[in-house]
């Protein structure tokens, strides 16, 4: 939710997917596809008993996953704020 002047408004809910291939993580760490259970409960659909068997299944392999990201060096040294309602004007050297 975000406060406007006209009063708080909703800008997301829990109904996306997350970014990053998360969801795909998800998958590969326990066997669980949860985007297959996100739209089978939009369907109307009970999916937590299913959740629970596969994670209790003594045959599942154990897994781990992980995502990390590079990124280009940076420095700099902040020269100058213009206008305090405006951050997106900082000017870097």
């Amino acid at each position: 939710m975000i406060l406007t002047p006209a009063g708080p408004r909703v800008i997301e809910t829990h109904l996306r997917t997350g970014g990053d291939d998360l969801w795909d993580m998800v998958t590969g760490a326990t066997g669980v596809d949860m985007i297959e259970c996100q739209l089978r409960q939009v369907l109307g659909e009970t999916v937590l008993p299913g959740v629970r068997a596969v994670l209790a299944d003594p045959e599942r392999t154990t897994r781990c996953e992980a995502i990390w990201f590079a990124g280009a060096p940076s420095s700099g040294t902040l020269v100058e704020v213009a206008g305090a309602d405006a951050p997106s004007r900082r000017r870097w050297r």
